[in-house]
């Protein structure tokens, strides 16, 4: 079955087009389809070593014994063993110490300036667990 489709032209007139029939028009397509090739797929080469799905390293457990200035990625489970109060030093800077314990009972000291003293001071407890991730470690200036 043909149709005609009228489409307005520039001069005022129609443009008469035959339009061959929805279901010829599809076997054709089919048609054409099938005689065109697949496209070879692109092989992707597996890799020899297995990729890893976190190239970030997890920090390690670690005690604090085995800390030093040098550690990057570390994690270590403390309780608090002591928590000072509030001190001005001789410069006229506010600060406060906490002494941090192991479960081998190592010991370090642990010093909050100015700021950190209230922002720590409901979250960090006496007696409170914690673990400490990737803090920075610096020498004790005495």
């Amino acid at each position: 079955m043909n149709r005609l489709l009228r489409e307005p032209s520039s001069s005022k007139g129609y443009n008469t087009k035959r339009l061959k029939s929805l279901e010829s028009a599809s076997q054709h397509g089919m048609e054409r389809m099938q005689t065109v090739p697949a496209a070879k797929r692109a092989k992707i080469s597996k890799p020899k070593q297995p990729v890893t799905k976190n190239l970030i390293m997890a920090p390690q457990r670690k005690f604090l014994d085995e800390l030093d200035t040098s550690s990057k990625s570390y994690k270590v489970k403390v309780n608090i063993a002591e928590k000072g109060r509030k001190q001005e030093s001789e410069k006229k800077i506010l600060y406060q110490y906490i002494i941090l314990q192991d479960d081998k009972k190592n010991r370090m000291k642990v010093t909050l300036f100015s700021d950190q003293i209230d922002a720590y001071k409901d979250v960090i407890l006496f007696r409170g667990n914690y673990d400490i991730a990737n803090a920075l470690i610096r020498p004790l200036d005495a």
